[in-house]
Parts: structure tokens; sequence; C-alpha cells
């Protein structure tokens, strides 16, 4: 197992209900992404964005984004993300 997914069982044992930064997820977002989508051009881009729900990167890779980096506060969201990417790319 790789060190940030036993530290993440660690923390689903020890969880504190008051420590929000690692005990909540977006399940989708709850922002206006194409708010910003139609004003900026992501075509071959490079973006840096939230994880979250992971709906602000498959909108940006639908957008034309070349490549997309995530980073959250949330050790959880890695996991919720690449579970919703494999349910994608196999279509679950």
């Amino acid at each position: 197992m790789t060190d940030d997914l036993l530290m993440a069982i660690r923390m689903l044992e020890n969880i504190d209900t008051k420590s929000i930064n690692h005990s909540f997820i977006y399940l989708f977002t709850n922002e206006n992404i194409k708010g910003f989508l139609d004003k900026i051009s992501f075509k071959n881009g490079k973006v840096l964005t939230i994880c979250s729900s992971g709906d602000q990167a498959f909108n940006l890779i639908l957008n034309g984004a070349n490549s997309v980096d995530l980073f959250d506060i949330n050790i959880f969201t890695k996991y919720y993300f690449k579970n919703i990417w494999k349910k994608i790319k196999y279509r679950y």
C-alpha cells in the first residue's frame, strides 16, 4: 500500500467529525462551471485545479485541456476521483 493510502485508512479509523478537511467530499460541483469554461480557452492547455468532486477536471478535459493537475487538502478526494475516472473509462 502507498503511504497516502495508509494515512487515509488511519484517518478513517480515527476520524474526528470536527475535522472537515478530511471527512467531506463533494459528490458534484456547487459552482457554475459553464460560467468560466465559456470565457477561457483551455484547448491544448495545462491546467491546475481543485480535485474536489472531479467535475472541474472532467469538464476541462472535455473542453480541450491537454493536461490537468489536481490538488486538494482532503486526501480522500484522490480516491473518489480515481473511482469516478475508472467508471467513465470502463463505462460502468
